[in-house]
């Protein structure tokens, strides 16, 4: 495995390149990063797609590329040319991070993956009314406003029909803004989603640690439902070529105790967030043992 050497210690060399193609970005999962000031271009996107697709000797070519901020007036021609150069790259894997207003009126996208981040799923347009009727993979952040209203929450995201369903805890965002704790987060996990216990579509969380999570799995498998957050390398204007940051440690630092190198799911478990543990949010972190 290729390294990249960081002001926060060496870390394996990203295969996943995200470019936040413009400054708005509603509904995402927010991270320590300013908004960009502009736009890039097409031809920026494509030139930095081409730089990490040729990293040099002591790095790795990214395989995935992950498109979000795409601004509206891009979701016809625009995009589609951007795709399509993005394949002449060799990316033939290419993700979109729409909005839910994006979603109702997007086409001609086959072969992207298409991804949506929403608190509200009952406001995202049931399959029948996308364009192309594309599958999409939602993203469900735990916050405060989701947690109140799980119920309803998972009732939306039935409906809705994903491809995949990902419960992602909030990392620090730079700002003052906290999650509930993890404790809490997990309690009210186990009190709903036994009843996704066979879910026809697959389902996971992030951001929380495997050992906070022992009411929740209590009540169904965590087996395969503990991902990993992918790393990646993050461009937006101000943040182009060399210049680029990494998710981690850049824009987040995920921690563990030493402990945790003991623990059966450590290879599958993020740990939490450096701030988030400093602040009590998590209380310890506990290796587990499986037969």
């Amino acid at each position: 495995m290729a390294l990249r050497f960081t002001t926060g210690g060496a870390v394996g060399a990203p295969t996943t390149l995200q470019i936040r193609v413009g400054p708005g970005a509603p509904g995402r999962i927010r991270v320590g990063v300013s908004a960009p000031s502009r736009a890039l271009s097409e031809a920026e996107v494509l030139s930095n797609a081409a730089h990490f697709r040729n990293p040099g000797p002591r790095s790795a070519p990214v395989e995935r590329v992950v498109l979000s901020g795409v601004p509206d007036d891009w979701l016809a021609q625009r995009l589609l040319a951007v795709i399509q150069g993005l394949r002449e790259h060799g990316l033939s894997t290419v993700v979109l991070h729409l909005t839910g207003e994006q979603l109702a009126g997007i086409a001609g996208l086959d072969g992207c993956d298409l991804v949506v981040t929403s608190e509200v799923p009952s406001s995202l347009p049931p399959p029948g009314e996308r364009v192309d009727g594309s599958a999409v993979a939602l993203t469900l952040p735990l916050t405060n406003r989701v947690l109140e209203r799980l119920g309803e929450v998972l009732d939306a995201a039935e409906r809705f029909g994903p491809a995949r369903v990902t419960w992602v805890w909030p990392f620090p965002d730079g700002t003052a803004a906290r999650p509930v704790a993890a404790s809490k987060a997990a309690n009210t996990l186990a009190q709903h989603l036994g009843r996704w216990t066979d879910a026809p579509f697959p389902w996971g969380i992030k951001g929380l640690p495997r050992c906070t999570l022992s009411p929740l799995a209590s009540v169904v498998s965590l087996t395969d439902r503990i991902w990993r957050t992918r790393n990646r390398y993050y461009v937006d204007s101000e943040h182009q070529g060399k210049e680029a940051l990494m998710f981690e440690p850049d824009l987040v630092r995920l921690v563990k105790s030493d402990r945790c190198r003991f623990c059966a799911v450590d290879n599958r478990c993020d740990g939490v967030a450096d701030r988030w543990l400093a602040e009590g949010l998590v209380t310890t972190l506990t290796p587990l043992e499986f037969p």
